[in-house]
């Protein structure tokens, strides 16, 4: 009797850890965010830079569908989604690599931050990744100016 009262509990407490598996909530993290294949780039001379990404998922056989960019002057602005520069909006598209930022022209200097959500192939959506920056460098020859040292 007691053999198969352990036997039951091992085998209740089993099935609770799978089903508690199984109804966990799905989550998708965007990580690894990259502008012109470099973390955080300063100098980039790239008019029109592009952005990766790579998302890992809680279950199997998760794809990316479509995904949505922000960007602005500031990380604040970013998060609270105020003073966006450009928004993509929803793009349907299982791209990752090399998404072309196609918003206002950029000027010399200029650091853009930028973060990124995306939908799975069950129309799921993530949460926006943290917030990754890229700066512009000297885009025009007026930019490249010093004087001799003497």
């Amino acid at each position: 009797m007691r053999k198969s009262l352990t036997s039951w509990f091992l085998c209740a407490v089993a099935f609770l850890f799978i089903c508690g598996a199984c109804l966990a909530e799905d989550s998708i993290t965007l990580y690894d965010l990259k502008c012109e294949y470099k973390t955080n780039p300063i100098g980039i001379d790239v008019t029109n830079p592009r952005m990766s990404w790579k998302l890992k998922a809680s279950q199997r056989a998760v794809e990316q569908s479509a995904y949505q960019i922000r960007t602005a002057l500031n990380d604040k602005d970013l998060e609270s989604a105020t003073n966006l520069i450009w928004d993509s909006q929803k793009v349907e598209t299982d791209q990752s690599t090399h998404v072309i930022y196609a918003g206002p022209a950029l000027t010399s200097r200029q650091r853009i931050w930028w973060q990124v959500r995306v939908w799975d192939n069950r129309g799921r959506g993530s949460g926006w990744s943290a917030p990754a920056f890229w700066e512009m460098g000297l885009l025009s020859p007026a930019d490249w100016q010093a004087g001799w040292i003497t």
